[in-house]
């Protein structure tokens, strides 16, 4: 199998070490980050370069999967707009996957929610993101024998996003933890080899869930996993901040505003995929690992 990833970041990476006996090839934005990730040994290439467009067509004309990890800016989708003709031309694509967020639910207060659960965005980063899925969607159901011959859309709902290299585990080690409370926060997470072996398990399964969340069986707070993180590494506990005066970048604060516990049946019972890490603190001992 053929993967072509649009988006070759830290997700991607975690794709391609595990997906053993497969080709994974793919894009960035950036000609000094293609260079660096080209490398360590990934088959990328830049967008922002003359022949950055035709790379692109040629790799969607022989790839038999495609995963989207970049986000949507101003104008929808990055892809759709560059190479939507390309995509549903392509003869062998067959299985697209879209990586998407949790946050397209917005805020329930803390309630249970699985994938039926109404969306809520509020941000318009997280409406994007619910206006991106909804386009691939369609794109997916259009029938058109000849332009799409049965491509299958599935969107991953990802939790936040943590693993080696991009946990509290570095956060306590290089002095920026910081453990801040409000009263019933609680935030769902993934640890992003588990993203990678259910986008794996996706591609080859034979009718997987079209929207599956992704994200561990312990939704927790966030000052609980800093305190673990510097338990494992006999670090000092960084002492609570209050939420409501700690000082906070606008970005982070629209995470602070929105609070649930993501269900993942579908993914487990579903896709029958069996999670690496399914707790927090796992994930954590993983990432303390040299």
């Amino acid at each position: 199998m053929k993967i072509f990833v649009f988006g070759f970041g830290y997700a991607a990476q975690a794709l391609a070490k595990q997906a053993t006996g497969y080709s994974v090839a793919g894009c960035v934005r950036g000609k000094e980050k293609a260079q660096l990730l080209q490398a360590q040994g990934h088959a990328v290439f830049a967008l922002d370069i003359p022949q950055g467009n035709e790379c692109l067509t040629s790799a969607l004309a022989s790839a038999d999967a495609l995963v989207l990890s970049a986000p949507p800016g101003d104008n929808g989708d990055p892809l759709l707009a560059l190479a939507q003709e390309a995509v549903e031309n392509a003869p062998h694509l067959k299985r697209i996957l879209y990586w998407s967020t949790l946050g397209v639910y917005g805020n329930h207060d803390g309630r249970w929610i699985d994938e039926d659960a109404p969306l809520l965005a509020r941000s318009a980063r997280t409406l994007r993101r619910v206006q991106a899925e909804q386009a691939w969607l369609e794109l997916g159901n259009r029938s058109n024998p000849i332009k799409n011959p049965g491509k299958t859309v599935m969107i991953h709902r990802l939790a936040g996003i943590y693993g080696p290299g991009r946990s509290a585990i570095d956060d306590v080690r290089d002095g920026t933890a910081r453990r801040i409370h409000k009263d019933g926060q609680v935030f769902n997470r993934i640890h992003v080899a588990d993203i990678a072996g259910a986008a794996l398990a996706a591609l080859q399964h034979p009718s997987p869930p079209s929207i599956a969340n992704l994200c561990d069986n312990q939704p927790a707070p966030s000052a609980d996993v800093v305190a673990y993180a510097a338990e494992l590494l006999g670090s000092p506990v960084p002492p609570l901040e209050a939420y409501e005066t700690a000082t906070l970048s606008d970005m982070a604060k629209s995470f602070w505003q929105d609070c649930r516990r993501c269900r993942n049946e579908r993914l487990i019972n579903m896709l029958g995929y069996k999670l690496q890490f399914p707790d927090y603190k796992s994930g954590l001992q993983d990432c303390l690992k040299p």
